[in-house]
């Protein structure tokens, strides 16, 4: 992928700061789904982040995207929040699709959950609230949380994550269930 090419394909949009051939393989998509048919990014687009992030990145790749997405801009963090809560999404059904496709959705789940309270770090930081994007968390939530224990097992300071998740899409049920694992830790 030619970075300067996207750079002149996309020089208002263009905003990712990384060379890192994942990161700009998946920027693509979102640049992409900018000027395309809203529908396609929803039908191909949300498959294609979400079959680089669990097949081509690696802990290096995740390290560098959290850097590199501080520079993207709004409706570029919306899609990609769109995309990586519709892999979520798709957590209940998968036993509809093929195994590598089971593998896809299942492979970065921990990776994706931990970039979620950046990007609602950065667009508090910015002082944006009419995004679309704690309405796309809140309502996906129900998967984090009957997820929590795994979480919570699996996810670095996972309770101070998902904090910064309720309040920033003010989900009672999510506060609640922080509150619980508290509780429990306690006892």
């Amino acid at each position: 992928m030619n970075i300067q090419l996207l750079k002149e394909k996309y020089p208002d949009d263009y905003k990712s700061k990384s060379t890192n051939i994942c990161i700009v393989d998946l920027y693509k998509v979102l640049l992409e789904a900018g000027i395309r048919d809203g529908d396609y990014f929803y039908i191909c687009g949300v498959d294609e982040i979400n079959d680089i992030l669990a097949n081509y990145f690696i802990d290096y790749d995740w390290n560098e995207l959290k850097t590199d997405i501080q520079h993207w801009s709004e409706y570029q963090l919306e899609l990609f929040t769109e995309a990586i809560m519709r892999g979520y999404d798709m957590m209940p059904h998968l036993h509809l699709f093929s195994v590598e496709k089971r593998e896809m959705y299942t492979n970065s789940i921990i990776e994706r959950m931990s970039v979620l309270p950046l990007i609602c770090e950065i667009m508090d930081e910015r002082g944006i609230t009419n995004s679309e994007i704690p309405e796309t968390i809140r309502d996906n939530i129900n998967f984090i949380i009957d997820n929590f224990s795994f979480f919570l097992e699996n996810v670095e300071d996972f309770v101070k994550k998902a904090n910064a998740l309720s309040i920033f899409c003010n989900s009672r049920e999510l506060k609640l269930k922080i509150e619980e694992s508290k509780i429990n830790d306690k006892n």
